[in-house]
């Protein structure tokens, strides 16, 4: 009985001792080989210059911070924020609007506009693939300029000089006009380009092309600016920044019909007959 005893103690010991072995070898290995901290960067494939990247620690109670990195041609800005920024890709289908998907996925307008390059928040298209930010976008701060700031104080004993009566007739208002009206009676070729003179921005938000049949085209929210022509297509299509598709089905123009441009208010700006 006294054996069976000591035996009892003995395996007892080694078992204690290999448990504490083990545990002593694990609390090294874990010192000496920590986990490694995983990064991943979004990368704005509509701006190659705008890099998101994320550090992501090793899990806490508290939160933990987010670095957004990013670079301009100008310069970089670094800019920390708790809201992690991720991008999304969503595929424009039929009915979407830019405001629509801003209000579902719970963006700013102008950040979704930002992260995709557009301009226009009227110009998109069906089957468009748009990036979307899941949180909003830091602001880039250019650095400050080393050029100095040329100075508006006249030079003592420098004669100013008037405006001439070119450069006064050069600041002219823009004006609209209808450049040509192509392909009538063919559905594929039938077009109207839109062109300007004049300085400074021409905005179409709101006009209106109008035959004599009653068919009135309104124009989305866009700007002709200097020397830019803007085509008006009577099939359907996906509008562009210098295409826009009335989406009729038959062919619309006849030749010896007019055409008429009316701006925002209703007021004839420009008219064209057809060839």
């Amino acid at each position: 009985m006294v054996r069976l005893k000591r035996w009892f103690y003995i395996l007892l010991f080694n078992i204690l001792v290999s448990a504490a072995t083990t545990l002593t070898v694990l609390y090294f290995w874990e010192r000496a080989h920590p986990p490694a901290q995983p990064i991943v960067t979004v990368i704005n494939l509509i701006n190659p210059t705008l890099a998101i990247t994320e550090t992501v620690s090793q899990p806490s109670p508290s939160i933990h911070q987010n670095t957004l990195d990013i670079t301009s041609s100008t310069g970089e800005t670094n800019i920390s924020s708790e809201t992690p920024a991720y991008l999304v890709q969503y595929t424009v289908k039929k009915d979407d609007t830019l405001g629509k998907i801003a209000l579902a996925f719970d963006v700013r307008l102008d950040d979704l506009m930002r992260i995709n390059g557009l301009t226009d928040p009227d110009l998109i298209a069906v089957g468009q693939v748009l990036y979307i930010p899941s949180g909003p976008l830091p602001t880039l701060t250019p650095p400050p300029s080393s050029t100095p700031e040329p100075s508006s104080t006249p030079v003592p004993g420098t004669p100013t000089r008037a405006a001439t009566a070119t450069e006064i007739i050069t600041a002219e208002p823009p004006i609209p006009r209808i450049e040509s009206i192509t392909g009538a009676g063919n559905l594929e070729l039938e077009r109207v380009k839109i062109g300007r003179s004049g300085r400074g921005e021409l905005s179409l938000a709101g006009w209106q092309l109008e035959d004599e049949d009653n068919h009135i085209f309104t124009f989305p929210n866009l700007i002709l600016n200097e020397g830019g022509v803007i085509t008006v297509h009577s099939k359907r299509g996906s509008n562009t920044v210098t295409d826009l598709y009335w989406g009729f089905s038959q062919p619309i123009w006849k030749p010896g019909e007019t055409a008429i441009l009316r701006d925002e208010k209703g007021i004839e700006r420009a008219r064209f007959r057809v060839p």
